[in-house]
């Protein structure tokens, strides 16, 4: 498939990230990274949207500074410490919700969920960004299901950097308390040595990889076209176009297909499957494999 060079990559990630780092600040998990949530801006720089399944943490996390000794040159550096943002939130959820894909093992096998799901989400972003497709994809939902709580990565096709690779096994840990960023949130993501080139401060002042050649505002030639062809569909109010006081009236021309409806949250024999999964006892697999 389609996939980005590894320093285009890691552009757009490093903006991912900054951008999950203020929601997490704001008393937000995300739960819903994938590129259709990502859009680019007529400068080329990254929008995160839809915040539909976006979980508040009661309060805003108030960040605190703590200090980490650094590593190497003892001498010179002996009694400096490195300053860190701690922005970790705790509190646990316990709800199904995401994209098959993209979803964390921990959520998958129903033990509550922290906001280190947001940084499993982000480590399959970026593989996908590398390989043009997600590390776990499989036949069907609880295929992939399956393949997730099985953690085993491979790395075949596309040549990536040992940093690299290195920080997508730290992302895609399947322990969340182990996973890189359970600890001090995105600070121990951003302190990872592939992100050493990142200016972190200037980086919304540097030229983007990609730049949309947008004529107008309003310019939507970049957004595929989707055609309903199949006869199969139940459509429900299609084309509401009556009259009315009340705010419906701003869903003019809106529609519901019955089973994008199924694509998106599956059905009662899915759910049964799903259901099944989480009562099996996981396996113990290698977390990589390189074969």
């Amino acid at each position: 498939g389609k996939h980005l060079m590894e320093d285009d990559a890691k552009f757009y990630a490093a903006e991912v990230l900054l951008a999950l780092e203020y929601l997490h600040l704001m008393g937000f998990i995300y739960r819903d990274l994938k590129p259709e949530n990502i859009l680019i801006s007529k400068s080329g720089h990254l929008r995160l949207t839809d915040f539909d399944l976006s979980k508040s943490s009661i309060v805003p996390t108030t960040p605190k500074v703590i200090k980490k000794s650094l590593g190497g040159m003892k001498n010179k550096l002996k009694n400096k410490k490195e300053k860190v943002l701690h922005i970790k939130q705790t509190k646990v959820f316990h709800s199904f919700v995401g994209t098959p894909e993209y979803m964390a093992p921990e959520m998958i096998d129903g033990k509550g969920h922290t906001s280190s799901v947001d940084w499993w989400t982000f480590g399959v972003l970026l593989y996908e960004m590398l390989y043009g497709h997600t590390p776990f994809v499989g036949r069907d939902s609880y295929d992939t299901f399956s393949k997730i709580r099985k953690r085993n990565i491979k790395f075949k096709e596309q040549k990536i950097s040992k940093h690299c690779k290195d920080l997508l096994k730290k992302l895609l840990h399947p322990d969340p308390k182990k996973r890189l960023g359970h600890k001090n949130g995105a600070s121990d993501i951003k302190r990872h040595i592939w992100f050493k080139s990142i200016n972190w401060a200037l980086i919304r002042n540097q030229k983007p990889p990609i730049i949309p050649d947008l004529k107008t505002p309003d310019d939507t030639r970049y957004f595929h076209i989707y055609a309903d062809k199949d006869k199969n569909d139940i459509v429900v109010d299609k084309f509401y176009s009556g009259k009315s006081d009340t705010d419906t009236e701003h869903f003019e021309g809106f529609k519901f297909i019955e089973s994008e409806r199924k694509d998106a949250y599956g059905d009662s024999q899915q759910q049964n499957k799903i259901d099944t999964l989480q009562k099996d006892t996981p396996t113990s697999t290698p977390l990589t494999s390189d074969k």
